[in-house]
């Protein structure tokens, strides 16, 4: 099922990522239901305890970092269109304050504007 499914996250697996393809519109998915997809591909692909990373055994589940949400929400714009970030970098400046200073803060206004 993994394989058939493209659920195979790990390892040479997580380069399908850039295989996604989801459409949009009234019989399709929502942009948040898009963010969600993609979230769920590449967050199946945090390594668990025991497992190696760069020859050392990991003693806990790795986490997902601030950094690593950015890259999602990034990655989940360049999907809808890759001329959304410059976009967004243009008009959507008041979006980013100090209580929502990243673009991970902003990914639920951003949907739904």
């Amino acid at each position: 099922i993994k394989t058939t499914f493209n659920l195979n996250t790990k390892g040479l697996g997580f380069l399908a990522g850039g295989d996604l393809k989801i459409e949009f519109g009234d019989d399709a998915q929502t942009y948040q239901q898009a963010f969600q997809a993609i979230k769920e591909f590449y967050c199946s692909s945090l390594l668990k305890a025991g497992d190696k990373h760069e020859g050392q055994v990991l003693l806990r589940n790795e986490v997902l970092t601030p950094l690593s949400k950015n890259f999602l929400v990034e990655k989940w714009l360049d999907m809808i269109n890759p001329g959304l970030k410059s976009h967004i970098r243009r008009t959507r400046g008041s979006l980013f304050t100090e209580d929502r200073p990243s673009l991970a803060d902003n990914q639920t206004q951003l949907c739904q504007q």
